[in-house]
């Protein structure tokens, strides 16, 4: 986590001293990194822990031809377009089954032309050639 944080100050401090000239200090303290990656788990509302973030519909599923597709459907638009689009159930096996129905191009079209949040599993080199 620190490393991470400290990456990013680095590169911000870089980013400065090459506009302005003026080198900037970057320190991290760990402690404090670690609890901003981890700061969900001190989350308390109510006195309990927070409602679930992610809904269950959010995941990665296999299409027809083999090919794999994450879906995110943690906001309600997201979740209501994705289960248009494969006329299913909010279920995660609802959800998968419909999906085995489509071949993973094909349905990476239709979701995104639809406005919504998913994205077909590529290679680098597929990604290299997506348009």
């Amino acid at each position: 986590a620190a490393a991470t944080i400290a990456a990013a100050g680095l590169a911000a401090a870089e980013c400065h001293r090459l506009r302005t000239g003026v080198a900037q200090r970057v320190e991290v303290s760990v402690r404090d990194a670690l609890v901003a990656f981890r700061s969900e788990r001190y989350l308390r509302v109510d006195d309990g822990p927070p409602p679930e973030l992610r809904h269950p519909v959010t995941g990665f599923y296999e299409t027809r031809d083999g090919r794999w597709i994450q879906l995110h459907a943690n906001f309600a638009h997201h979740l209501h377009g994705i289960l248009d689009v494969l006329g299913c159930g909010a279920q995660p096996d609802d959800v998968a089954r419909a999906i085995r129905s489509w071949d993973g191009a094909a349905l990476d079209t239709a979701l995104a032309e639809a406005g919504l949040c998913a994205a077909l599993i590529r290679t680098p080199e597929e990604w290299a050639a997506h348009e």
